[in-house]
């Protein structure tokens, strides 16, 4: 590869030039964990193709919520710029008032978030955001084998609660290990 010329492009000029087993670091229950050049670039692969695959269209607007500093933020901001579509940040300790403005005003379509909290905020005003789709994402970080990662998405309805009573996701993928 020559100069990157797209922001995603970044990752795969790492790996070829300058390649790390410890590209990105997190901290998971105490423990810092590395995510390699490679595992970086699979992981937003994947989860790229399952965008793709859930109907995710060049300029769609997808926000990204997260209330911890992790990596998976940087995996889904990969896959959802290789896509085409436009992420939209926002922070995490905002009002549902907040959401509302800002997903009405960039026509979010879709959010990652990444716990049931924030699950419960922005679904207070689902209904209120003309642009959002049906479903939300819930991403669950699982820390077993290799850090691995599973993206679920759930019916709007549908809150992740953690009880026996949780409705089943609609749609998983895993993103690693494969």
């Amino acid at each position: 590869m020559t100069q990157p010329k797209r922001l995603f492009d970044f990752a795969y000029y790492a790996l070829e030039k300058h390649p790390r087993p410890d590209a990105i670091n997190t901290k998971i229950g105490g423990e810092w964990q590395s995510l390699s050049t490679q595992d970086f670039i699979t992981k937003s692969e994947q989860l790229a193709l399952g965008l793709i695959e859930l109907g995710v269209q060049p300029g769609d607007k997808i926000s990204i919520l997260s209330t911890t500093n992790r990596f998976e933020w940087n995996v889904c901001d990969q896959a959802i710029l290789s896509v085409g579509a436009i992420d939209v940040p926002a922070y995490p300790n905002i009002s549902s008032e907040d959401y509302a403005f800002i997903f009405n005003d960039a026509s979010v379509k879709h959010v990652f978030l990444s716990d049931a909290d924030l699950f419960a905020k922005v679904s207070e005003v689902k209904d209120r955001v003309s642009s959002l789709g049906k479903y939300l994402w819930f991403l669950l970080i699982l820390t077993v084998a290799a850090t691995g990662m599973l993206f679920l998405l759930w019916p709007m309805k549908n809150t992740p609660a953690m009880s026996s009573t949780a409705a089943w996701p609609l749609w998983m993928r895993w993103i690693w290990p494969p």
